[in-house]
């Protein structure tokens, strides 16, 4: 059984909350205690994603996104492209990354698939996250790739709205909870500690995505710092 496939959330004290999720207290994070098992990331995952495209709430998100973005960076690397719409509409140079074969497929035959490693990361301004941190098993060995001053934008379901607390009930009654699709689940606290070990700092947050219409999920820019600090404020 693999357990907390993340270096540095596994160091954090937990407690079992029953025999599919654990919890970290002190932090505010829960995560899948067994994470060798994920979804199929195929065609009716992509097609379910171009199906958005048009609705009236995945319009204002990407304006959102986009109006967020420009607004520090000049290109971008897209991680969990989804349909691809935010990287189509984009005023700016963006590449992607999925590992879902058919999204792969049309990166690269609009010629702009970038793999993930530190070499390629680092060409980019900065790289966008959205609704595919939780996604990842391993999620600080993705954030090791990023450079100093790299900004991170992420749109993610936080649990327990912005409260340092959460519980079982709420997390297993959320919308949000998507075994072996979701590995990580974040209050807010438990989000900016997070990222703080793995060198961020904070920048900016707003629940634009909220107010036109999603549930739960909140907008955060983060910055890689040149030296890691250990540092964690009262958020």
């Amino acid at each position: 059984m693999a357990i907390c496939c993340d270096k540095i959330i596994s160091q954090y004290p937990t407690l079992d909350w029953d025999e599919d999720v654990k919890y970290c207290p002190h932090q505010g994070i829960a995560y899948q205690t067994d994470m060798s098992h994920g979804i199929k990331y195929g065609k009716e995952y992509f097609d379910r994603y171009l199906s958005y495209d048009d609705t009236e709430i995945a319009r204002a998100i990407n304006v959102a996104r986009i109006l967020l973005t420009e607004k520090y960076c000049g290109s971008l690397l897209d991680v969990g492209i989804g349909s691809g719409k935010f990287i189509r509409c984009s005023n700016i140079d963006v590449y992607g990354f999925d590992i879902n074969e058919y999204a792969t497929a049309w990166l690269e035959a609009n010629n702009i698939f970038c793999s993930l490693t530190k070499e390629s990361v680092k060409r980019f301004d900065g790289v966008t996250c959205w609704d595919s941190l939780e996604h990842m098993t391993a999620p600080s060995d993705f954030l090791d790739l990023f450079s100093p001053g790299m900004f991170l934008f992420l749109s993610i379901p936080l649990i327990g709205r912005l409260s340092s607390e959460c519980t079982l009930e709420h997390l297993k009654a959320s919308k949000h909870y998507k075994p072996n699709e979701h590995f990580y689940y974040f209050t807010r606290t438990g989000l900016i500690w997070f990222l703080t070990d793995c060198g961020f700092e904070l920048i900016e947050e707003n629940d634009n995505e909220i107010k036109v219409g999603r549930e739960e999920v909140y907008t955060f820019v983060f910055r890689k710092n040149r030296f890691k600090e250990n540092c964690h404020e009262d958020y």
